[in-house]
């Protein structure tokens, strides 16, 4: 999944003939498209960065968490769990 979320978007940019084709191409069907908060009120954007800070509650985060037995080991899993987190 990763993979493809990497590698679809630039074949798209090197088929449609580089970066500033691209945009343009954009920009000619929808301005929008390339500003995700434009247009968006304060009721939007505050639950969209909720659902992202969110993750660090959910249950399997947590349960992942609870099952560290030494303190030595707490680093590790919270370098593991903010990679996932930036990656995705």
């Amino acid at each position: 999944m990763v993979l493809a979320l990497v590698v679809v978007p630039i074949m798209a940019i090197v088929k449609l003939g580089g970066v500033d084709v691209t945009f343009d191409m954009l920009r000619s069907v929808n301005l929008k498209l390339l500003n995700v908060f434009k247009g968006k009120d304060i009721m939007v954007i505050v639950p969209l960065l909720a659902w992202g800070l969110g993750y660090f509650g959910q249950r399997h985060i947590i349960v992942y968490f609870m099952t560290i037995r030494y303190l030595g080991q707490l680093n590790m899993a919270g370098r593991i769990e903010m990679g996932w987190i930036f990656l995705f």
